[in-house]
């Protein structure tokens, strides 16, 4: 069918005045109907020597993360519930997203420790971005197929 311009808004390139019924648009709510604005947007944390990051994950329920460095390369370490689980490796920019999934026992919170080491190179700061996400464990399930750069 054919749809005549004066029905299409202008600035879908039509020709119609008639307001958008539809609103100016704007952040869209989460599930759980709170404001989502920023709610994805990664931490950035400047690292010049070295500095870490702790999750608390609560009983129940997983911590997904995700993390970049935007030059260059990094050392990074991993502990869960104080126990050393990946040993200090360099990463470099060019190797992505890193991401992971602790989960916490039913009756019991878990500790996600992430340790960014950039004394190699203590005069050029190193920039990480990074996400952490708490949910219910079932909604953390993935497949390992989808567990890409797992650390």
């Amino acid at each position: 069918e054919r749809v005549d311009l004066d029905q299409i808004p202008a600035f879908l390139g039509g020709e119609s005045k008639a307001p958008w019924p539809y609103g100016d648009g704007g952040d869209l709510p989460n599930t759980k109907g709170e404001d989502a604005a920023g709610a994805d947007a990664p931490v950035a944390l400047e690292v010049s020597k070295l500095e870490t990051v702790t999750v608390e994950v609560p009983a129940g329920k997983a911590c997904i993360w995700e993390w970049t460095v935007e030059k260059w390369d990094i050392d990074v370490t991993r502990h869960e519930n104080g126990k050393e689980v990946q040993p200090q490796q360099r990463l470099a920019s060019t190797d992505g997203w890193q991401s992971g999934k602790l989960v916490a026992g039913k009756d019991a919170p878990a500790m996600l420790k992430l340790t960014f080491d950039n004394s190699f190179s203590w005069a050029r700061r190193k920039r990480i971005l990074y996400k952490t996400f708490i949910m219910d464990d079932a909604e953390a399930a993935v497949d390992e197929g989808d567990a890409q750069n797992a650390l």
